[in-house]
């Protein structure tokens, strides 16, 4: 758990936050504590899950803007995990902790289980799957205004501006604030820009005989819709049995997942001359938050592809060779 939140998190904390929805301590199961405090509980034969989230990490107003828009996808058919009422009838409940306090919220626990890192659970059925799903998200966000203007999700520039670099990492840097500058003058169009889920990746949704559901979407924020395709690619492209094969199984990728994205929202082709840009963003966030954050170095085949992944970064490399298939 981290330190600010070990400090004040406590029994008495939980006790009042599943007061909200008529829980008992009995009921619940800890699954994740690391960041969030995250419970699962089972009600009439359903799942559900409860997260507990502090003001360190988020203020109400930020989880309220994630829970509002996850609230307009699933109420318009999307497949996401959607969020469930408090007692008050509340889908936000807020618990003084001192000075700060934690966020409560709960959702509709997902079906079925993360998919694996087996060749052949990754085919073109979940790329189109996939496909479909992202194109519907952002159609929806086409015609998604907040419920409360203080629950306006942040953009990507706001996001990436909070990365972690330290000294070590200056060229890094450099080569992020040069892709900053020339993302912030691309076209900003309701076709082109809205609200994303920001981290679509295989441990942020299930798969299940019925397709997928999404959930975690609490690094929502406005963004260019070819930037969100270019992070679900890159996550793809960082299988472990793909090697240096990526060419090959990336233009896999695009071509079945464009088509099924194209049939719920159509992209612009001028976004395929951005997607290397996106890519290499995405990579220099993955990049610095492992720098950061892991001790890789212990790790050599993690330290091998921090090696590769320095040299395409400083060197301006594409992570592929792909036809985009936008049109």
């Amino acid at each position: 758990m981290l330190k600010k939140v070990a400090q004040v998190y406590n029994d008495a904390i939980l006790t009042q936050a599943i007061e909200h929805y008529g829980l008992t301590k009995d009921q619940l199961t800890l699954i994740d504590s690391n960041t969030d405090v995250v419970h699962e509980y089972a009600r009439a034969d359903k799942t559900y899950i409860l997260k507990l989230i502090h003001s360190s990490q988020a203020t109400r107003e930020l989880v309220c803007g994630e829970v509002d828009w996850v609230h307009h996808l699933a109420d318009y058919g999307a497949p996401v995990s959607r969020p469930v009422l408090s007692g008050e009838g509340n889908l936000v409940e807020v618990v003084a902790a001192g000075s700060s306090y934690f966020t409560v919220v709960a959702y509709e626990k997902a079906p079925g289980g993360h998919v694996g890192y087996e060749q052949d659970e990754w085919n073109a059925e979940l790329f189109q799957t996939c496909g479909r799903v992202v194109g519907q998200m952002h159609a929806l966000a086409k015609t998604y205004t907040p419920s409360d203007p203080a629950y306006k999700r942040p953009n990507w520039r706001e996001l990436v501006r909070k990365e972690r670099y330290p000294p070590g990492l200056d060229a890094v840097y450099a080569k992020r604030q040069q892709l900053m500058e020339h993302v912030q003058t691309l076209p900003k169009g309701r076709d082109a820009y809205g609200l994303i889920h920001g981290d679509f990746h295989s441990y942020n949704f299930s798969v299940y005989d019925a397709g997928i559901t999404v959930f975690d979407l609490s690094e929502c924020n406005y963004a260019h819709f070819a930037y969100e395709i270019a992070i679900v690619l890159y996550h793809v492209l960082d299988l472990p049995y793909l090697g240096q094969d990526h060419d090959r199984f990336g233009r896999f990728f695009m071509e079945h997942f464009m088509p099924a994205y194209n049939r719920e929202n159509r992209l612009d082709p001028y976004w395929e001359t951005e997607m290397d840009n996106f890519l290499r963003l995405r990579e220099i966030s993955i990049y610095s938050y492992i720098h950061v954050n892991w001790d890789y170095e212990t790790d050599q085949a993690v330290q091998d592809w921090m090696e590769a992944c320095l040299y395409r970064i400083m060197n301006d490399q594409p992570i592929a060779n792909i036809d985009w298939n936008f049109a």
